[in-house]
């Protein structure tokens, strides 16, 4: 039976140091973030300078819920959460920012009197702040173009909030998913060089899934070379088009000891608009497998397999056209050990 990882959703102490001190990072960011969108008031360019904030807080979670040793049984519930938390915890401070600094420009560049600024700060709450500005609305497009208030600015901020809240979230949610070695308290790292089975055939998907074994897992990827179905170290474009789709093999090993491998499957296929953009659809196959040391031995004799190249594969195709009878030659397999995967 195939076993597959399962987090033990342990977090250190920690993550909740590097969250509080991404609170105040968030703090600190409102302030240039609410500059921006005030003096430059034009709802596309503050859309932008959300994504460039969340873009911030996804690179900060990540590193938190990565040095935090953050994981979870629901393959990174907990990373999202806190994601989703800081992310609209920056979204709120952006407000309370845009409070502090409306004062700064009376004192800096109306030159209004300190003692004046104060009795207007007594006198002027933060929830009537906020409703001034709901009330105040702005204006979209030229001078006369058509103003937006009351609900329509709640939607805009709204939208900022679930702009800079969505990347924090992706960023906690990814790092939390990657699979973690308890025996050494080490994240796993994708190998670089991963493996794919090129030119499927109608049943490969139904393979895949039916598999019990990891092993068999790999010997579907060996059978498609005895029966010269191209293997690709690195899919690219022109591989692409000839051996469209491809089903990819990821593996996540332990950086400190061989017993913890994690294996993906992934089918890619690749398109391309009238222009020539490549766009690459993926489907899960088999999702973090669990292999032993000796599956990933034989999955790097697979790997080390040398590849065909677009041409040859043609050119073999024809002649097992013109010789259907004759069977596929053997293919040297050197020996390989798990280093050189």
């Amino acid at each position: 039976m195939i076993q597959t990882y399962r987090s033990s959703g342990k977090v250190r102490a920690s993550f909740v140091a590097f969250l509080g001190a991404l609170a105040l990072g968030a703090v600190v960011l409102a302030v240039p973030y609410q500059a921006i969108v005030t003096y430059i008031p034009f709802i596309y360019i503050n859309m932008l300078v959300a994504a460039g904030m969340g873009y911030l807080l996804h690179i900060g979670i990540t590193k938190a819920v990565k040095a935090g040793d953050c994981r979870n049984q629901a393959l990174g519930a907990l990373g999202l959460c806190a994601g989703a938390a800081l992310g609209l915890f920056a979204a709120v401070a952006t407000h309370l920012a845009s409070y502090e600094l409306a004062f700064l420009h009376l004192s800096l560049f109306d030159e209004m009197a300190a003692e004046e600024v104060d009795q207007l700060r007594a006198a002027v709450s933060r929830a009537d702040f906020v409703a001034s500005a709901v009330d105040q609305g702005w204006v979209i497009g030229k001078s006369g173009g058509a103003p937006i208030s009351g609900v329509f600015v709640w939607l805009v901020w709204a939208i900022e909030a679930a702009i800079i809240a969505g990347f924090a979230s992706f960023g906690g949610w990814t790092a939390a998913s990657i699979p973690f070695c308890e025996r050494c308290n080490q994240w796993t790292e994708v190998e670089p060089d991963s493996l794919a089975v090129a030119n499927l055939g109608v049943d490969f998907d139904d393979q895949i899934k039916r598999a019990n074994q990891a092993d068999q897992l790999i010997e579907i990827a060996h059978t498609m070379t005895e029966h010269n179905m191209v293997l690709a170290s690195h899919p690219d474009t022109e591989a692409a088009m000839v051996f469209n789709p491809l089903a990819i093999y990821l593996l996540s090993r332990c950086p400190r000891c061989p017993d913890s491998n994690v294996l993906t499957i992934k089918k890619s296929f690749y398109s391309w608009d009238k222009n020539g953009a490549e766009t690459v659809s993926d489907t899960p196959l088999r999702e973090e497998v669990l292999l032993t040391a000796e599956d990933v031995e034989a999955l790097a004799r697979v790997r080390a397999i040398k590849p065909i190249e677009p041409a040859a594969h043609d050119e073999h195709d024809e002649a097992l056209k013109q010789a259907p009878e004759q069977a596929a030659p053997a293919i040297e397999e050197p020996p390989v050990t798990s280093e050189a995967w």
